[in-house]
């Protein structure tokens, strides 16, 4: 059996009450700067896509089973707050706010038709990619283009196969892993492959000092193969190592932390700001 974490029992003592997924999370992150907001999707029994972290409910809510055991009414009755403890189970402080919060991602994109949004495919299955190809196909072209996908590469093929224009923005760890260790095995003398096109790579700050040619010539060669660099923060201090270079953007799940900084940063892209 695959190992299950439980994230909502690790959580550090609240520094917000937004509760991640939810259109009032979603609110702030783009009232704070973000120019793209991740959000994870799953599915109800009925066919409707949700957003939700997780596939189980007992987790971070009052329910049980998975989100696809159960119809839209009773997902959207849950408390998506309740299960969330900084202190190991002494405390709940968000049980209770969270009750029918749980959104559905066509009114999601319905409130922010011009907002850009990668879409976390967190259940990673073939029915649930069927609804997400349904869903973009059913929208205009200048809003497909404002979604991006976040999953494996089957799913993704399966939604592709209705919406070819489709894609990752951000490459797979993997694949971003592979490209950087080859530029840094080759001292920087190894260029990007064409396959980055169009796409961000995205590289924690603990390791920017390790990257050779850092950061012009990284930076040219990325370009160079059509993609772009985002640069992963959480605290103020690691926002203010990058103020002032040519980076393309920020990575983070600390917007509240740093929006005041960052929006005063010489920076094209104010990338994501989570929605947690």
């Amino acid at each position: 059996m695959e190992k299950y974490v439980c994230a909502a029992r690790r959580i550090h003592p609240l520094e917000h009450v937004y509760i991640e997924n939810t259109m009032a999370s979603i609110d702030r992150a783009f009232e704070l700067g973000a120019t793209i907001v991740e959000v994870d999707i799953s599915r109800s029994r009925d066919g409707e896509l949700v957003l939700f972290h997780d596939a189980g409910l007992e987790c971070r809510t009052d329910g049980v089973g998975r989100t696809w055991d159960h119809p839209l009414a009773y997902l959207q009755a849950l408390d998506v707050g309740y299960g969330y403890t900084p202190d190991n189970g002494k405390t709940f402080p968000l049980r209770g706010q969270g009750i029918g919060k749980m959104p559905l991602l066509r009114e999601v994109l319905a409130t922010y038709p011009e907002k850009r949004f990668i879409l976390d495919h967190k259940d990673e299955t073939p029915e649930t990619a069927e609804l997400l190809a349904d869903l973009l196909d059913s929208l205009g072209e200048v809003q497909q283009d404002n979604l991006y996908y976040w999953g494996p590469p089957h799913t993704l093929q399966i939604i592709q196969s209705k919406v070819p224009g489709f894609y990752r923005l951000i490459p797979e760890p993997m694949k971003m892993r592979r490209w950087m260790y080859r530029y840094m095995f080759t001292l920087g003398m190894a260029d990007f492959p064409d396959e980055i096109d169009r796409q961000f790579l995205v590289l924690p700050i603990k390791y920017i000092r390790i990257m050779p040619g850092w950061p012009h010539r990284l930076l040219r060669k990325i370009r160079n193969a059509g993609g772009r660099l985002l640069i992963y923060v959480d605290t103020v201090s690691e926002a203010r190592r990058i103020e002032g270079l040519p980076v393309d953007g920020i990575v983070t799940d600390h917007l509240d932390r740093i929006a005041n900084l960052y929006q005063q940063m010489d920076v094209s892209h104010r990338f994501k700001g989570a929605s947690r």
